[in-house]
C-alpha cells in the first residue's frame, strides 16, 4: 500500500548567507563611521567589543533556526542549525496553527510568520521569507491534521 502522506521537507533559503551579510554590515559600518574619530590605542578595543557583540547576537539568532523541517507521515521532524539536535513531534499533538494575516490589524504590520503549536507548549515558528516551500508544507500538514487556524 503506497504511503498516502509522502515526506515533505522545507529548508531555509539564506540563513547562513543572511548571518554572514549582517556580520559584515555590523562590522563595516562602525569601522567606517566611528574608527576615524577614535585614537589608535582605543580602536582595537572598540572593534573587539563590536565584533564580540555582533557574533553573540548572530549566534543567538541562528541558534533558534532550523536547518530543515519535514513532515513524514504522522511525525514532524526538525534539525537545529547550530546544535544539530533532531526534534520530533507527533502530528496528533498539534493544537494550533497560525498563518500570516492577510491584512494588518490595528495599524500594525502584518506578520509573515507561520506558527505550529504543540500540546507540550513548544512551538515552531516558520518565517515565510526564510523557508522554501512553506505554503505546500502547511497545506500538507492541514491534510494530515486539521486544526483550528488562528
Amino acid at each position: 500500500m503506497p504511503n498516502q502522506n509522502p515526506t515533505m521537507t522545507i529548508r531555509p533559503l539564506f540563513n547562513l548567507g543572511m548571518a554572514g551579510g549582517l556580520f559584515v554590515l555590523m562590522i563595516a559600518v562602525p569601522a567606517f563611521t566611528d574608527l576615524p574619530f577614535l585614537s589608535a590605542k582605543y580602536a582595537a578595543v572598540y572593534m573587539s567589543v563590536i565584533t564580540s557583540l555582533t557574533v553573540a547576537f548572530l549566534l543567538y539568532l541562528v541558534s533558534m533556526s532550523y536547518q530543515w523541517i519535514e513532515l513524514d507521515g504522522e511525525v514532524i521532524r526538525g534539525r537545529k542549525l547550530i546544535s544539530r539536535r533532531l526534534h520530533e513531534w507527533p502530528v496528533n499533538q498539534v493544537v494550533e496553527v497560525s498563518i500570516p494575516s492577510a491584512e494588518p490589524t490595528d495599524g500594525k504590520p502584518k506578520s509573515q510568520n507561520y506558527r505550529i503549536g504543540f500540546e507540550d507548549g513548544t512551538s515552531i515558528i516558520l518565517v515565510a521569507g526564510e523557508m522554501n516551500g512553506i505554503a505546500e508544507f502547511m497545506a500538507a500538514l492541514a491534510r494530515v491534521r486539521p486544526v483550528p487556524r488562528i
